[in-house]
């Protein structure tokens, strides 16, 4: 089973405040101060209080939950059989629990940039693919998500450089190594979403996070 809180920032922040938020955290969720998502200390607070819920709702138990820290590349993990993940962009964040492989989820919001600077990001093909494309922002975007996501789900971050992760339509694969990956999109109206796992034989639940 795969399970996936989506959270809208501008939302949460109607009805609670970083003091309040930060007061539902169990200690050990509070973490470090260089868990924020691009500084951004509310976005941070609402991604680890979906982890939270994630972990608890798992019935892991409080002796696995003081396990929680960060592995070799920086990406939080139990020492337990189970994996998860979190991303944020602009009003989104979405975190991604899986009781039985490795996972990755990145999310990002589709905007006009300048994305022909990136050029050195990707492989020739999925560069021709993103500059034909009818809609090459969105286009971008879904490779970048993929690409972020397979990294992340082998706990990697961008320690790899982006243009080490090869794509074939919803499989990816770093270079030089075993290592694959299986992507689903997740549907966010004007935001791209990807989930990463080694195989893509599982059970999804896709949910709405209320604080």
């Amino acid at each position: 089973m795969v399970r996936v809180l989506i959270s809208t920032v501008s939302e949460v922040a109607r009805t609670t405040n970083l003091e309040s938020a930060s007061n539902k955290l169990n200690i050990h969720f509070l973490g470090d101060d260089d868990y924020h998502f691009l500084d951004k200390k509310f976005p941070s607070i609402i991604g680890r209080l979906m982890l939270q819920r994630l972990l608890i709702e798992a019935n892991l138990g409080e002796d696995i939950l003081q396990t929680l820290h960060r592995g070799p590349y920086g990406k939080l993990q139990l020492s337990a059989a189970v994996d998860f993940n979190v991303s944020h962009s602009e009003d989104k964040v979405v975190a991604v629990f899986s009781n039985q492989r490795a996972i990755g989820v990145d999310v990002e919001k589709i905007r006009s940039f300048e994305w022909r600077e990136y050029s050195e990001l990707f492989s020739s093909t999925d560069w021709g693919i993103i500059t034909s494309a009818n809609d090459p922002e969105k286009t971008f975007f879904d490779f970048w998500t993929k690409k972020e996501s397979l990294l992340k789900a082998y706990g990697f971050g961008l320690q790899i450089p982006l243009n080490q992760v090869a794509i074939h339509n919803n499989v990816g694969r770093i270079e030089n190594t075993s290592m694959t990956g299986f992507f689903r999109e997740i549907e966010i109206p004007e935001y791209i979403c990807y989930i990463c796992t080694p195989s893509d034989d599982y059970d999804l639940r896709v949910e709405n996070f209320i604080v």
